[in-house]
């Protein structure tokens, strides 16, 4: 008390009044400080950057491991992912509009609704993981739809290309997919992959979507039998079918297997 009285003597009411609250205010304890501490720890452990590194380990998608790095941990990365709101992904998906008016060459409003549409993609599969590994049960991208980013972004611009279907032009097609160059280890330049040449090629002979054409698996072909027996999941449909082979289908994916055992 002696000592706080020698500090005041001096001071205007003001200034002592601040004195005396500043010097019998409680100090913070060492268990206060520890307790602190440790919130303070498990609230970096679930910022959006930090659980995004652990996320980017299941992730196999180069674009998508790009936008993660180019777009959600610089605007979201500073967030806790359990506290996340609604609001937050609107404003971060703002932040990306403005990202791509200064930065982007492309101009055109699908490229740009698509990249928000991606990117809600991937904060949807995110929370999913942050639900099955951590019980973290906040989902702020769960009510986003796609006319909440035409809001912001636009309207889609669809490009609608009319199908080849004189025999002719698709026979000068086949023609210029055959001729295009194989990537060859030794060089540096690269025309095209012998698996996108194949699927091509593929794909012009049994009229599959492209989707489910990159989802077939080895274990669905039935050489012996010269078929193709495609689940419900990979398809557009959801129906289960089965697709028989021709002599030029078996022989791209003979071909194709050289290449890729699994």
């Amino acid at each position: 008390m002696q000592k706080i009285k020698a500090n005041i003597a001096d001071k205007n009411f003001n200034e002592a009044r601040e004195i005396i609250r500043k010097s019998l205010a409680k100090k913070t304890s060492k268990k206060d400080k520890e307790i602190v501490a440790k919130k303070n720890k498990e609230s970096e452990k679930y910022l959006v950057k930090n659980l995004m590194q652990e996320f980017l380990q299941t992730r196999t998608n180069i674009k998508e491991i790009s936008r993660i790095n180019t777009y959600i941990i610089p605007l979201l990365g500073d967030k806790d992912a359990r506290e996340l709101k609604t609001k937050d992904i609107y404003n971060f998906f703002e932040k990306v509009k403005k990202h791509n008016n200064k930065n982007s060459k492309a101009t055109r409003t699908k490229n740009k609704i698509e990249t928000a549409k991606k990117l809600k993609q991937t904060l949807s599969v995110f929370y999913k993981y942050l639900l099955k590994k951590y019980e973290i049960t906040n989902n702020p991208v769960a009510i986003i739809e796609k006319k909440d980013l035409e809001h912001i972004f636009g309207k889609e611009d669809t490009e609608h290309y009319k199908a080849i279907l004189n025999l002719q032009d698709l026979q000068e097609l086949y023609k210029k997919i055959e001729n295009l160059n194989i990537k060859e280890e030794t060089k540096r330049s690269i025309d095209i992959s012998v698996y996108t040449k194949s699927l091509l090629k593929f794909i012009m002979f049994t009229a599959l979507r492209i989707g489910t054409a990159q989802k077939l698996k080895w274990e669905h072909v039935d050489f012996k039998n010269k078929i193709i027996n495609i689940p419900g999941e990979i398809t557009k449909t959801n129906i289960n079918f089965r697709l028989p082979l021709t002599e030029q289908t078996l022989q791209i994916l003979e071909n194709l297997k050289k290449y890729n055992k699994k």
